[in-house]
């Protein structure tokens, strides 16, 4: 795929050449956060001090860094934000977050956070271990069984090796159902937490006058 560029005279902001330089020294450093750096980079548009259009194609030719890797750092360190934002800094204090804690805890609403990571440290206390993704995937699934238990598989579909359960898709179709899974979970984060704020009133009362008019 080739890589997209201004016209050389558009990398000409020394500005944003200074800017640039110092975010990239952060990520070759490896300072605590990268994504902190990708983020800067991104929103400020500091990429287009190199020529470049898009985001996207200056994290891949510059950084050597894909797409998807950049999304999952940025997603972290959003869902990380969050946490600090909503949860006592006591709390935060016990979880080492790494990308996969913290990718766990993304479709988590920020009205969940607090008790979702206490049942997660308290998980964690009875067993004497870390807090694990896998000890934030039960404990999300213990304060809300209503959004993220696992459906049991049916009793009339057929067994595969290793215990494995037949759902009767193959494997383009079971990436395609997690993908759109995952979509709606970010979709329904989307909604509580517009919901949980004080700008949704109008919203809410406007969808309200349409349902009953229709």
């Amino acid at each position: 795929m080739a890589v997209l560029k201004k016209p050389s005279k558009a990398a000409s902001d020394p500005t944003k050449l200074k800017a640039l330089a110092v975010q990239e020294q952060m990520i070759k450093d490896g300072v605590e956060s990268v994504a902190q750096s990708l983020v800067a980079i991104r929103d400020q548009s500091l990429f287009a001090a190199k020529g470049y259009i898009d985001f996207t194609s200056y994290c891949k030719s510059e950084l050597n860094f894909s797409s998807s890797w950049v999304s999952r750092q940025i997603s972290a360190a959003e869902t990380k934000k969050r946490i600090s934002e909503s949860c006592d800094a006591a709390v935060v204090s016990k979880l080492p977050m790494n990308e996969r804690q913290l990718r766990e805890l993304g479709d988590v609403n920020d009205k969940d956070l607090p008790a979702v990571l206490e049942e997660a440290i308290e998980l964690a206390s009875e067993k004497n271990s870390n807090v694990t993704a896998s000890v934030l995937s039960k404990a999300k699934k213990k304060v809300r069984p209503e959004s993220f238990a696992t459906t049991p598989p049916s009793s009339s579909k057929g067994s595969l090796p290793n215990g494995q359960q037949d759902d009767g898709l193959d494997d383009v179709e079971r990436r395609a159902k997690e993908i759109i899974t995952d979509r709606l979970r970010s979709l329904r984060l989307q909604f509580s937490n517009l919901l949980a704020s004080e700008q949704a009133a109008p919203h809410i009362k406007a969808l309200e006058e349409i349902a009953a008019s229709a």
